[in-house]
C-alpha cells in the first residue's frame, strides 16, 4: 500500500510485493485488491474512532495530476504547437495560458505531496495498531465494504449479532429483503461470518449454506432451541407445576379412558383421532390440513394457558375461556407474525394478526370439540366446551356464519381461461387439473409421488382408468375401486406426466422404479428435480386466478380470486353466489364457464 500511495506502477507494486501471487493476473483483479484494503484500512480507523483517518485512506491521490510529469518543457511545448519562429515571450504567454505559472504547477505539485505524506503517516499509525477480532456486536461498517455495509445497515441489520440472527431465521435467501445485495454479495457475508464464527460466537446453521429443500426439515431442528417461551408446540417446554397432572379439574385415574398422564398426552390422543369414519366405523388417519388447523387452535391455547394465565390447560375455567376469546381478537404484537416464517424459524409466532369472523368461530369451534373429547373420555371433570363462545353480531354461538359475508366462489375451471404462457403458469394450470380432475387435496397432491399411481392393469377392471393412492382422504366421484383412499386419473393427466418424464430424460412410465420419488407436480431446479410444497400448490393456484382475473369487471374479478385450492377438489355443484344485496342468485355462465 505504501508503494501504491507513492505512484508505483500497480501491476510493479504486485510483482514485487504479492510473491507467491500470479504474475499473470488481470489488472482489474489487482484494482480490486488494492480497493479492498482500502476499505480494511478505513474499517481499521473507524474502529478507532477515526473518521477522518478513514476518509483520508481512501483517497487516491493518482487523481490529482502529476504536474512535473505532465507539464511539458518550454521547447516542447512550442514544437508541439508550431511556435518555435515566435518570440519568447509569445511562447512564454501561451505556456501559461495552457499550463498557468510555474507557482500554479508548485501548488499542484504539493497538494498531492501533501496527500501522499498524510496518507503514509496514516498508513504508519494504522501499522502501529494491534489487530482486533471481530465481535458479535461490532457494526458491520465497521467489517463490510462501505456500499454494502451501508445497505445491510439499511435493512435493519446494523451489527454483525442482527445479520446472523436474519441468516439463522430466514435461511439461505435472507438477502431477499436487502435492496441491492444479490445471492453473490450475501454468500460473501455468509463465508465471512463462518469464518470468524470462533471469534464472533455467531454460529450458523446448515440451512445458511445450502437450500432447505436439499437439507430436509429434520436438519432444522436444532435452530431454536427448546424453551419455555413462544415456540411450536412440539419445542414448548411446559413447567411441572403445569403440565396438568394434577390439574384443577382432572379426573381420578381410574375414570380416564385415554392413557393420559398430563395435558400434552391428553392433547396429542386428540390430534391423532381427529379422522374421518370409512364405511365400517373405523376412524382413519385425518388429513394433513386438517390435523395442521386443528394443532393451531390447541397451540394457541396452550401457550397462552401456560405463558399468561400460569394455568394448565386441565385447570382452565368458564372465566378463563372469555379472556382467551378476548387475547386471540387483539394479541399482542410479539405474539404475531408473518405466515411464511415457518415452524423452524426464530420469527415464527402462533398468530398472524387478530381474529375475528370466521377464523374466530373456527378457534371456538375446534377448543369446544377439544374440551367436549377431553370429558367425554373421563379426562376432565368439567365440561368446558359449552363456555366457548363469543358475540357474532347478535347470532347464536354455534351458529354458522352468514353467507352475505363472503361470495360464494364461483364454479370456475382455471385451466381453461387465460393466462401467460410462461412456465410458471403452465405449472399451476397442471395443479388446477389434478385438482379438479381427481378431488385429491392440495397438500395430498403436494405429497404425491409416481409410486403412488396405480396403472389400469393393477386395478383389475376391465377399461380401467389410472388409480392414485392417497393415505387417510376421502374417495373422489371417480372411483377406481372399492378400496378406501383410491382416486382415479384422467389418461390425459398421465399422458402430461409421462412427455414431462420424457423430456428430462427419464422412463416415460410413472411406475418405473427409476421415477418411484419424483413427485407428481415437478418441476426442474439447477439440475435437480424437486416438486412443489403444500404451500406452493396454494401459490401456484392464487397467482393463477390472479392472472385470469386481469381485464374482468370488478365483481367477476372479486369472486374469482375468493376461489381457493381448496374449492377446486370439491365434488362439482351447482354454484351459487351473494349478490350485493345478500340475495342469493344462480352464477351467471361466464363465471361459470
Amino acid at each position: 500500500m505504501r508503494a501504491v500511495i507513492q505512484g508505483i506502477d500497480a501491476r510493479q507494486a504486485w510483482s514485487r510485493y504479492m510473491q507467491g501471487e500470479d504474475d499473470r493476473v488481470d489488472e482489474r483483479l489487482i484494482r480490486r485488491v488494492i480497493n479492498t484494503y482500502r476499505d480494511e484500512l478505513a474499517a481499521a480507523a473507524r474502529r478507532h474512532a477515526r473518521p477522518g483517518t478513514a476518509r483520508l485512506v481512501l483517497m487516491d491521490a493518482s487523481d490529482i495530476p502529476d504536474a512535473a510529469a505532465a507539464c511539458p518543457t518550454l521547447e516542447e511545448f512550442a514544437l508541439e504547437r508550431g511556435l518555435e519562429d515566435f518570440s519568447l515571450e509569445d511562447q512564454l504567454a501561451a505556456f501559461e495560458e495552457i499550463w498557468g505559472t510555474e507557482a500554479d504547477g508548485h501548488r499542484r505539485q504539493s497538494k498531492r505531496r501533501r496527500l501522499v505524506d498524510r496518507q503514509l503517516e496514516a498508513l504508519s499509525w494504522l501499522e502501529g495498531l494491534a489487530s482486533r477480532a471481530p465481535r458479535a456486536d461490532d457494526p458491520v461498517e465497521d467489517w463490510l465494504a462501505p456500499v454494502l455495509a451501508q445497505r445491510v445497515s439499511a435493512a435493519g441489520m446494523s451489527t454483525l449479532r442482527s445479520v446472523a440472527e436474519r441468516i439463522q431465521a430466514v435461511g439461505m435467501r435472507w438477502w431477499v429483503a436487502v435492496p441491492a445485495v444479490g445471492p453473490t454479495k450475501a454468500a460473501r457475508i455468509v463465508e465471512w461470518l463462518r469464518v470468524h464464527q470462533q471469534e464472533t460466537g455467531l454460529v450458523l446453521g446448515p440451512h445458511a449454506f445450502a437450500p432447505i429443500s436439499r437439507l430436509g426439515r429434520g436438519a432444522l431442528g436444532p435452530v431454536v432451541p427448546a424453551a419455555t417461551a413462544l415456540r411450536p408446540l412440539e419445542k414448548f417446554v411446559v413447567p411441572e407445576p403445569l403440565r396438568g397432572s394434577s390439574g384443577h379439574f382432572r379426573a381420578p385415574p381410574s375414570h380416564c379412558r385415554i392413557p393420559a398422564s398430563d395435558d400434552l398426552e391428553a392433547l396429542d390422543i386428540w390430534l391423532r383421532g381427529r379422522g374421518r369414519r370409512s364405511a365400517g366405523g373405523e376412524a382413519v388417519a385425518p388429513a394433513e390440513e386438517t390435523r395442521r388447523a386443528y394443532r393451531k387452535e390447541a397451540e394457541r391455547l396452550v401457550l397462552w394457558a401456560v405463558l399468561e394465565r400460569e394455568k394448565a390447560l386441565s385447570s382452565l375455567d368458564e372465566e378463563d375461556c372469555a379472556a382467551f376469546i378476548a387475547f386471540v381478537r387483539s394479541p399482542p404484537a410479539g405474539w404475531c407474525g408473518p405466515r411464511h416464517h415457518e415452524r423452524w424459524s426464530p420469527l415464527w409466532r402462533p398468530f398472524e394478526g387478530p381474529l375475528h369472523g370466521a377464523a374466530l368461530q373456527r378457534c371456538i369451534a375446534v377448543l369446544r370439540g377439544l374440551f367436549r373429547f377431553l370429558h367425554g373420555c373421563g379426562y376432565l371433570t368439567h365440561d368446558l366446551s359449552s363456555s366457548w363462545r363469543a358475540d357474532f353480531g347478535g347470532r347464536a354461538p354455534g351458529s354458522s356464519i352468514v353467507r352475505g359475508e363472503r361470495a360464494v366462489a364461483p364454479d370456475v375451471d382455471p385451466s381453461s381461461l387465460p393466462a401467460p404462457a410462461t412456465p410458471g403458469m403452465v405449472r399451476a394450470r397442471r395443479v388446477a387439473a389434478w385438482l379438479q380432475e381427481t378431488e385429491v387435496k392440495p397438500g395430498a397432491l403436494a405429497r404425491g409421488r409416481c409410486a403412488d399411481l396405480v396403472p389400469p392393469a393393477a386395478t383389475g377392471a376391465v377399461d380401467a382408468p389410472w388409480g392414485l393412492r392417497v393415505q387417510g382422504e376421502r374417495r373422489g366421484r371417480r372411483e377406481t375401486s372399492q378400496q378406501e383412499g383410491m382416486l382415479a386419473v384422467p389418461a390425459a393427466l398421465v399422458a402430461q406426466l409421462q412427455s414431462l418424464l420424457g423430456a428430462l430424460g427419464r422412463p416415460t412410465d410413472p411406475g418405473d422404479p427409476a421415477n418411484a420419488d419424483l413427485p407428481l407436480i415437478l418441476d426442474v431446479r439447477d439440475g435437480r428435480v424437486i416438486g412443489l410444497s403444500r404451500g406452493g400448490v396454494y401459490k401456484a393456484i392464487k397467482r393463477l386466478l390472479h392472472h385470469c382475473s386481469i381485464g374482468m369487471a370488478e365483481p367477476q374479478r372479486r369472486a374469482l380470486r375468493a376461489v381457493s385450492p381448496q374449492h377446486l377438489c370439491r365434488p362439482r355443484r351447482k354454484a351459487r353466489q351473494i349478490n350485493p344485496s345478500g340475495d342469493a342468485t344462480d352464477t351467471p355462465d361466464h363465471l361459470r364457464a
